[in-house]
């Protein structure tokens, strides 16, 4: 079970903070990205993201230095946190297929004629992508068992807002008041 929770938790600091910041990248500089095209954007973000894989990867004796050990309760508190994320994900997967996921209508030249999607998980909540995210740290947090684990985690949490605030300041320059009024109607992250 170590070797399981040491290639979990080095799993996912090689690809969360570079999946993170494609799309903290991507949100406020749409416009630029947009310019150079959305092949060039997407080829430019996969050499940042394998350039921070492999720097966390050579670095792992370090990041995963402090390992607290193998937490049967732990372990079973993630399993339900852990089951939630892939109803989540496949919930969310009717709607958002790869190229969405991947920001191509934010890429794309013709983004203004995209349609706001506000139907299915998204007639519920407005951001089901980044509450997946944060539920799949958490099960990699609490399963691990390892700081950097946590640490990412915490981490992750001011990252992810961040993303949705310019996030939702472009679709609100994107789709205007129908995108207002979405908001008004629609809570983040739970709904009420």
């Amino acid at each position: 079970m170590d070797r399981v929770r040491y290639w979990l938790a080095l799993a996912a600091l090689m690809t969360v903070p570079g999946g993170l910041l494609y799309w903290f990248s991507i949100h406020p500089f749409v416009r630029f990205w947009r310019s150079l095209g959305a092949r060039a954007a997407v080829a430019l973000h996969i050499v940042m993201i394998a350039a921070l894989a492999c720097g966390a990867y050579l670095s792992r004796g370090a990041l995963l230095a402090v390992d607290y050990g193998t937490s049967p309760l732990l372990m079973a508190i993630s399993v339900p946190v852990l089951i939630a994320a892939v109803v989540l994900r496949r919930v969310l997967g009717r709607h958002l297929k790869p190229g969405i996921l991947m920001g191509m209508p934010e890429l794309t030249a013709d983004a203004a004629s995209q349609q706001l999607l506000c139907e299915g998980i998204y007639a519920r909540i407005r951001h089901p992508r980044y509450l997946e995210v944060f539920l799949l740290l958490t099960f990699s947090a609490l399963f691990t068992n390892y700081l950097s684990s946590y640490t990412l985690l915490a981490a992750s949490v001011p990252v992810l807002f961040a993303i949705i605030h310019v996030e939702e300041r472009e679709l609100r320059d994107r789709f205007g008041e129908e995108y207002v009024r979405y908001c008004a109607r629609v809570p983040k992250f739970w709904p009420w």
